[in-house]
């Protein structure tokens, strides 16, 4: 999927209200590996909103930004990995990494980048579950720091099965450690959506219609599985999504309820695609994208992404590519 298409993804994520001008942040960086390429920078929280592009020439690359407060900037790589770094203004960050070990940079300048920096060596070549284990320890131990939200961002706020106690439990520490961190009541609504569509957990309640005007609940699919799927236009692999879907339709229709929920913007070309494919009559596209009362209630950030319900209203799986969706049916169905 090419990286401009994943701009309205982040886009949703960021903050209506832009800060006013403050001291001013700097990240200067050096990927050894790196000729030319753009990465994106952006915050999920209140120091400002929209999007920046970052240039990286001959593998060096200067990034200022006017802060007022500390904030948790997400570095967004062309392979889609993430580097979440504690910007805080007047400060100067310096990082060096590899491009094949991006996870791995040296990011130095600051208390608590040194502290996500030695994180990020503890684990090196650990397992996810070991990992995040670890993850779980420093959070715990640094709670009052930025950097132990980082670290709960990016090993639990994205996890494809996170467990709900440890999660509250952290996000409880954390914010009797930091109340006056107004970036956390935004990371509480995050995290409490993905929670309510998780692995495990009933699925979640919501009303939606149809390009054709029907009504979609729930309560109206009780006895047989349900899958969910969401796509867009604007993603290169939702074309892929769709001509499964309508295959899967064609040999499950009657034994699973399919529910194809758009994520596009433009609405008559969410039309135009589930035409070819014949799936007008059960897609669900608002134009609200990330915004979509649906996608909330699933806590979708990613697309394409499938989640597969039991016939007891259960999930079962979420996160799901296409091949996995109809392997998974296949099972469910034996």
């Amino acid at each position: 999927m090419n990286l401009i298409r994943l701009l309205p993804i982040v886009a949703a994520l960021c903050m209506a209200a832009c800060s006013s001008p403050g001291k001013q942040f700097r990240l200067e960086g050096d990927i050894a590996g790196v000729n030319q390429a753009e990465i994106f920078a952006y915050f999920e929280d209140a120091a400002f909103c929209g999007i920046d592009t970052i240039r990286i020439q001959d593998g060096h690359f200067v990034y200022e930004k006017d802060l007022t407060q500390p904030a948790i900037l997400t570095l967004l790589y062309p392979n889609y990995s993430q580097t979440y770094i504690v910007a805080e203004p007047g400060v100067h960050i310096k990082m060096d990494g590899d491009a094949a070990k991006l996870g791995e940079a040296q990011i130095s300048g600051s208390d608590e980048n040194q502290l996500l920096t030695d994180f990020r060596t503890q684990i090196a070549g650990k397992s996810e579950a070991e990992a995040r284990l670890a993850a779980t320890n420093f959070i715990r131990q640094n709670k009052q720091t930025l950097a132990a939200v980082a670290v709960l961002k990016r090993y639990f706020t994205t996890a494809e099965e996170p467990e709900p106690a440890t999660v509250a439990s952290l996000l409880k520490d954390l914010c009797t450690a930091q109340p006056k961190n107004t970036s956390l009541t935004m990371l509480r609504k995050q995290i409490n959506s993905r929670m309510g569509g998780s692995k495990g957990q009933n699925v979640p309640s919501f009303e939606a219609s149809t390009l054709d005007g029907k009504t979609i609940t729930p309560s109206k699919n009780q006895g047989r599985p349900m899958a969910v799927v969401f796509w867009a236009t604007w993603s290169n692999k939702s074309s892929q999504t769709l001509n499964l879907l309508r295959q899967l339709k064609n040999s499950y229709g009657g034994k699973v309820t399919f529910v194809p929920v758009s994520l596009d913007h433009d609405i008559e070309a969410c039309r135009r695609a589930t035409n070819r494919d014949s799936l007008t009559a059960i897609t669900v596209c608002d134009g609200l994208a990330f915004e979509s009362p649906v996608c909330k209630a699933f806590g979708i950030k990613t697309v394409p992404g499938c989640t597969l319900i039991d016939r007891h209203g259960r999930i079962i799986a979420r996160d799901l590519t296409p091949d996995q969706l109809e392997q998974r049916i296949g099972e469910l169905l034996k």
